[in-house]
């Protein structure tokens, strides 16, 4: 795209570069200037604007944002429609959102006119939940460049939805003599709430005695009852890899994956398995509803990801969490809703010229800071259609 400065009489068909401010309203930039706009223009007495002419191989920016979104998601993700250049890709489910990170670095060093945006690896997604924001920043993006990205992105993925799934728990609390059984009590209280949001369920707790034999033969009967995790709460938190419990899941045949992590509070968190079984022994500052390490490695779990220490020792960057209500703020998990797409589709029409407002299109009267025509279009994203038809004619562009 070439740039040039012009007289609005010579601007016609030419993309307006900057936003022109009049003397009742304004219009906007990237608009294709026509008789109305200059018109408009020369009645405010504006003489020149900047604007660009599109050359050959341009592409405008909302059918490449589209195609650089459609080839970015899958079948685990909807997309919004392209506004202003910008696409955004959203979740149909909840889980653990997986970023190659390496892999969107390259894609933005494909061309200077592309910004992919995502979330962190591994933070939770619910469904409705923007995951990747697609932009082009010039308005237009070069066909060349474009099938760069395009063939890129057939061979390298940048995002994966790994969904939660249901569970069933087997929980052992364990008590040290003189140990006040209320601490218990309000630990319960707290993993019911964190269990729950997953829709998973505690098929069986015990409260045991803190010594080997007791944990042990605990462990064995749960094994045995049909769950896909134990959890364990000790009265005493483990302080090596050679602990009691460490010693228990060893002595069973089974493997420690983790054992301490870079994340506070939780640093004394252990994950480990015995056959199919999940074990996850959590520090003592898990019995809080606050955030903790313990809550990394439940959605690990749920999203059916294996732990190994490497990945947990990546989390040191970010680990140390801020002191909030995780309970406040954690999200309710959707648990019945029917996250498949259905068949029904939305048109918006919205090509009418607005005439009965006078000067201005109630389309793009702004309600909250957004246009009441993105606001209804945002609305119907969050909802069950399986496709948006937008039909526009007057001020497209806008």
């Amino acid at each position: 795209m070439k740039i040039f400065e012009k007289y609005i009489q010579e601007a016609f068909g030419c993309l307006l570069m900057h936003s022109v401010f009049l003397k009742d309203g304004r219009i906007r930039k990237g608009k294709i200037i026509d008789k109305n706009d200059i018109a408009m223009m020369e009645r405010s007495d504006i003489e020149k604007v900047q604007v660009g002419e599109l050359e050959d191989d341009d592409i405008g920016e909302n059918a490449a944002s589209g195609l650089i979104a459609r080839a970015i998601a899958t079948n685990q993700f909807s997309i919004s429609p392209t506004l202003s250049g910008k696409t955004n890709i959203t979740s149909i489910a909840d889980g653990l959102i997986e970023i190659d990170e390496g892999n969107v670095i390259k894609l933005n060093n494909l061309s200077p006119n592309i910004a992919v945006s995502t979330l962190n690896n591994h933070d939770v997604v619910y469904r409705g939940d923007h995951t990747v924001s697609v932009k082009i920043i010039s308005f237009v993006i070069s066909s060349s460049d474009l099938d760069k990205i395009l063939n890129f992105l057939k061979k390298n993925k940048i995002v994966k939805l790994k969904k939660f799934n249901s569970m069933r728990f087997g929980v052992i609390y364990t008590i040290a003599k003189n140990e006040k059984r209320s601490l218990i009590e309000k630990t319960k209280k707290s993993i019911m709430s964190r269990i729950s949001n997953y829709n998973s369920t505690i098929m069986d707790e015990r409260v045991v005695p803190h010594d080997v034999a007791s944990i042990k033969n605990n462990v064995v009967e749960l094994l045995e009852n049909n769950i896909n995790c134990i959890l364990l709460f000790l009265s005493t938190s483990i302080t090596d890899v050679n602990d009691i419990v460490p010693t228990v899941i060893n002595d069973l045949g089974g493997k420690i994956n983790s054992f301490g992590m870079p994340v506070d509070p939780g640093n004394l968190t252990l994950s480990g398995k015995i056959n199919d079984v999940d074990i996850i022994v959590a520090a003592g500052s898990a019995r809080s509803d606050s955030l903790n390490g313990f809550d990394w490695h439940l959605n690990c779990l749920h999203a059916n990801i294996e732990v190994s220490q490497e990945m947990v020792n990546s989390l040191g960057v970010g680990g140390l969490l801020k002191d909030i209500d995780f309970a406040v703020k954690r999200k309710r998990v959707s648990k019945t809703i029917d996250t498949k797409k259905s068949n029904i589709a939305a048109v918006v029409l919205c090509a009418g010229e607005s005439k009965r407002m006078g000067n201005r299109n109630k389309l793009l009267l702004k309600v909250a800071g957004k246009s009441l025509i993105k606001n209804y279009i945002d609305n119907i994203s969050k909802s069950n259609v399986s496709e948006i038809v937008i039909v526009t004619g007057y001020q497209s562009i806008e």
